[in-house]
């Protein structure tokens, strides 16, 4: 590990037919993101499950670690119309090269994650 500082991304699932790019690594430089707080907000009356994995859905040519159906990266249930606040100690010890994609069993899930650049 060399240099790291901290960033924070935020992002809506608006629909959960799709995947939603929640950031992008610079992967291209080699530097990857490691989670290390998470807000999930689930705005919808019924329980979510929320699914992450590593991907660049607006390339191609990046390798994806995971996906939401079989693989997963992480997992997270978020009871209706609740938020639930994640530090270091309760997020899996991941990190993302590509870029982080969530998908929600329910809409309207928004989530604010703070990363470590490695």
């Amino acid at each position: 590990m060399g240099f790291q500082k901290t960033k924070t991304f935020a992002a809506r699932i608006a629909d959960n037919t799709t995947d939603t790019q929640i950031f992008t690594s610079p992967w291209r430089i080699r530097r990857r993101y490691i989670p290390v707080k998470m807000t999930l907000t689930n705005e919808s009356a019924t329980i979510s499950l929320i699914k992450f994995f590593d991907d660049d859905l607006a390339d191609s040519t990046v390798s994806a670690r995971g996906d939401h159906s079989l693989a997963p990266l992480m997992e997270i249930y978020v009871p209706p119309t609740t938020t639930v606040y994640l530090t270091d100690k309760e997020l899996c010890n991941e990190y993302y090269q590509s870029g982080m994609v969530g998908y929600a069993t329910q809409t309207d899930v928004a989530i604010q994650i703070e990363v470590l650049e490695d």
